[in-house]
């Protein structure tokens, strides 16, 4: 199952892929940049940030159920969607190379970074 969760991560980084995702890194960065945490959102872009990040989030672990793979990345139980939101613009920030790549892979690339399983 372990093969399945790798695949799984080629096939969504666009590894060897030249097809156009509808959602770009660098956009995400673009909605993501005024985003503060605190549970109230100042405008619709943090509200699309969220919403992004955590549909991505949400999809991964749809799939580590459903396939009942070993999960990506562990994030702790009381981790909140502010801060998984700003773990990815973090990371977004510091690796400028990767904002044409498509957004969901790069998201899932940095709760991987942050959270990863022991």
């Amino acid at each position: 199952m372990r093969a399945f969760a790798i695949l799984f991560v080629l096939l969504f980084s666009g590894f060897g892929s030249s097809e156009a995702a509808f959602v770009t890194a660098g956009h995400l960065l673009n909605i993501c940049q005024s985003y503060t945490a605190g549970g109230e959102y100042h405008n619709t872009d943090e509200r699309i940030c969220n919403g992004y990040v955590m549909g991505t989030h949400d999809t991964a672990k749809s799939y580590e159920k459903l396939f009942d793979v070993s999960p990506l990345y562990c994030e702790p139980p009381r981790v909140t969607s502010d801060q998984m939101v700003l773990v990815v613009r973090k990371y977004l920030l510091e690796n400028p190379e990767l904002l044409q790549a498509p957004a969901s892979p790069k998201v899932i690339d940095a709760l991987i970074r942050a959270f990863p399983c022991n």
